[in-house]
């Protein structure tokens, strides 16, 4: 199919203002087509949009993707001058992320991750209004120690929270039975004063006023018990707007285990 005027002019305004599947979709092409036709008229997209996202998408923090995902950034996320990312060993996490932001560039294989050996892999995005907007938001470079709790109105903390657990929580269910009431446990950890927020905002939602551990490594640990397990679910987890599948998986067995011992009883 020919190119026309109109076609032409379009391509040109809108080569890096547009994500490919909208290009093709307005165009009717193939992006393979479109991106020919491109570099005929000497169009290149920058180096911010090489690959589209959606560059607004944390300009305005109000749902619960975009503050699931600011507690990721907060735990396993990463900023410098020139990009901002998170990394993980779990695949699925990136993969939602990526298609929340609309990005079209690809999930990254890293080096393996040094506790686990697991492959780690890594979701980093270019953009220089996106890096501006999270610097407002409190995201800073070497943030372990330092990062604050960001400022969020109350019905969009819990999202923020379930983002911190699947970057730097973990949960444990025991598989033997008679163990499963006495060992269950969630476990959060991050620097003093995100661990110190998270545990005011969790005892004026029904949890104990637990003892932050402080590790030799100056890592700050909160951990849960027993019942407290079904609260976290209950009240945070099952209505996150994702679920890292590994952990969701823990939950679920949890209810399994749970159903099994209340029905022996």
């Amino acid at each position: 199919m020919e190119w026309n005027k109109a076609d032409v002019e379009f391509l040109g305004k809108n080569f890096n203002a547009l994500s490919r599947k909208i290009l093709c979709k307005q165009l009717k092409r193939s992006w393979q087509a479109i991106h020919i036709k491109a570099k005929r008229i000497k169009l290149n997209r920058d180096q911010n949009s090489m690959y589209y996202v959606n560059t607004d998408y944390f300009e305005k923090i109000n749902i619960q993707e975009k503050t699931y995902i600011l507690g990721l950034l907060w735990s396993d996320g990463f900023i410098t001058s020139g990009y901002f990312g998170i990394s993980l060993v779990d695949l699925d996490v990136l993969l939602w992320i990526r298609q929340e932001l609309e990005y079209e560039g690809r999930v990254m294989i890293g080096t393996l991750a040094k506790k686990n050996r697991k492959t780690l892999y890594v979701l980093r995005i270019g953009n220089a209004k996106m890096i501006q907007d999270l610097r407002i938001l409190g995201m800073m470079e070497n943030k372990s120690w330092i990062i604050k709790f960001p400022k969020l109105s109350k019905a969009l903390q819990s999202s923020f929270i379930c983002g911190l657990f699947d970057g730097d929580g973990s949960i444990h269910v025991p598989t033997i039975d008679k163990k499963w009431k006495c060992t269950r446990r969630i476990t959060f950890s991050g620097n003093q004063y995100v661990v110190a927020t998270l545990k005011r905002i969790l005892i004026q939602n029904g949890f104990s006023k637990t003892k932050i551990k402080i590790e030799k490594n100056g890592t700050n640990v909160l951990q849960y018990v027993t019942k407290h397990v079904e609260l976290f679910w209950n009240k945070y987890y099952s209505k996150s707007p994702y679920r890292m599948k590994r952990k969701e998986r823990k939950f679920l067995d949890n209810e399994i285990v749970h159903q099994r011992i209340f029905f022996s009883e």
